[in-house]
């Protein structure tokens, strides 16, 4: 399970951020996680511990492989616009 200060993710969010586990609310199966300043609840089925490779990084490395999908023409890699 989670412990206060566990660098964590959150799988339900597309993006490439690190959060802080601040609290468990198990009587309503969710947690508080904290990024930079802001904070917010999430479901605690969509967390999992952010590896070693990630926090070193300072972002999600699993996103890599959406980033360079070709399944679509309208997926782009994360940094390029839609002209």
């Amino acid at each position: 399970m989670f412990k206060v200060g566990d660098k964590v993710v959150n799988d339900a969010f597309i993006n490439s951020d690190i959060y802080v586990f601040k609290k468990l609310m198990p009587e309503i199966g969710m947690a508080l996680i904290a990024h930079d300043d802001d904070e917010g609840a999430c479901g605690l089925y969509s967390l999992r511990h952010a590896t070693p490779e990630e926090i070193k990084a300072g972002h999600r490395i699993d996103l890599e492989t959406l980033r360079d999908c070709d399944t679509s023409p309208n997926c782009k890699k994360f940094d390029e616009r839609v002209k």
